[in-house]
């Protein structure tokens, strides 16, 4: 519910307050998606959105909606399972073959007939520090520079499986590869596997893969999440932690070091202290990718629907670069915590200032310049007296304001 509050000569505007919407649904019954199974979504250079599903590769710039399948264009297969931008190319893997597209045109389809790929099934593409291209596929890795192919597999290393499902590469440039008997390591010395056998892994399917701004690598299995840095091991289950499910399907992590975990029951984020859960609905579904954009909104990928989740209210204009100011404050009323968290289209001086519920200055929480972005940070309330304050933002000609709520 929505409530304008007018208070003071001091703040002579109405105030609008109420809890923002922080999911928005898109499917097949409110847009022109083929298809609610969606496999992956990255937003490009030009911020198109870039949607994979089971019934084809789906392009929505903000405005329109277009939809690639094997009926009205090249796409030479319907399920699309991974999609990666490489200057300002759009790589798309399919259970068909590598698709690359320039300028939103399919330009070329890469298959076992007319390259060394070793297989067709292209589950997984990234890119490394030179923007080498990396395929995940069935039958083994694959590396391509634009211009030669190397196939990692069984027939030239000792590995015991080269059916990929998850891939990722650190900040070192290694290479962290997922089957369902393990995990593989590559570097440029070595080759090493770990297992249940040899490893804290809890279990052989290493379906998900991500690395942090700390070059931790996370690892998602079908029986908990795992932390790995250097030599340290860390798993996480339903039982040590606040994971919905251990069955991980996705993960991703932000600039404000979190992760972000899909599984078979919501979303969880973890900061490396506290754990939070958001599901959309009641209902169990797969979380089967997560796509952070420059906002903070989390383009989800799940078997039912795509969904965007932001914490802060996801923005009305997802859809386009925000070129406005945008402030908010989250209450975490339990632990004495409120989140602060603003949108700055240029550099600028920020100064936030408290208020009493009357109108009183009662001190200056922040005052400093920022670069543009987007810009968070927590603001312990235990000092204050229980009640509703409110929280002045000024930058530039842009002032705005929201409330704190203080119970103890």
């Amino acid at each position: 519910m929505k409530v304008f509050i007018s208070i003071s000569l001091l703040f002579p505007a109405s105030i609008l307050f109420g809890q923002p919407e922080i999911w928005k649904v898109y499917n097949s019954a409110s847009t022109n998606l083929p298809d609610n199974k969606i496999t992956e979504v990255i937003i490009d250079k030009n911020n198109n959105k870039w949607i994979g599903s089971q019934e084809g590769l789906v392009l929505f710039d903000g405005q329109n909606w277009k939809t690639f399948t094997t009926k009205n264009s090249l796409l030479p297969s319907n399920k699309i399972l991974s999609i990666l931008e490489i200057k300002n190319n759009i790589w798309v893997g399919s259970n068909s073959g590598l698709i690359k597209i320039i300028n939103r045109k399919i330009k070329e389809i890469i298959t076992i007939e007319n390259s060394i790929l070793p297989s067709n099934k292209i589950r997984k593409i990234v890119k490394d520090k030179n923007e080498n291209i990396w395929l995940a596929t069935e039958k083994g890795l694959v590396r391509y520079d634009g211009d030669n192919w190397k196939v990692i597999n069984k027939k030239n290393t000792k590995i015991k499986n080269d059916n990929f499902i998850s891939l990722t590469i650190d900040k070192n440039n290694n290479i962290w590869a997922g089957t369902n008997n393990g995990l593989l390591y590559i570097n440029k010395k070595s080759t090493k596997e770990y297992n249940t056998k040899n490893s804290p892994l809890p279990d052989n399917h290493i379906w998900s893969l991500a690395v942090d701004n700390n070059n931790t690598k996370w690892i998602g299995t079908k029986k908990g999440l795992v932390y790995l840095s250097e030599d340290k091991w860390i798993v996480y289950t339903n039982k040590n932690s606040d994971l919905p499910s251990n069955t991980i399907n996705s993960i991703a992590s932000d600039d404000y070091d979190r992760i972000w975990i899909g599984t078979q029951d919501g979303i969880s984020s973890f900061d490396g202290k506290e754990w939070k859960l958001y599901k959309a609905n009641k209902q169990k579904m797969n979380h089967y990718s997560i796509y952070i954009d420059s906002k903070d909104n989390k383009w989800i990928g799940t078997e039912k629907a795509l969904l965007v989740l932001n914490q802060d209210g996801v923005s009305k204009q997802t859809n386009k670069l925000n070129g406005k100011t945008t402030f908010n404050t989250t209450n975490d009323i339990n632990n004495n915590n409120t989140k602060i968290s603003y949108f700055l289209p240029s550099a600028t001086k920020v100064r936030i200032k408290l208020y009493t519920f009357c109108g009183e200055e009662i001190s200056t929480i922040f005052e400093e310049r920022n670069l543009k972005g987007q810009h968070q940070f927590y603001y312990n309330t235990e000092h204050l007296s229980s009640g509703t304050y409110f929280c002045q933002f000024q930058a530039d000609e842009s002032k705005q304001m929201q409330k704190i709520v203080v119970m103890k």
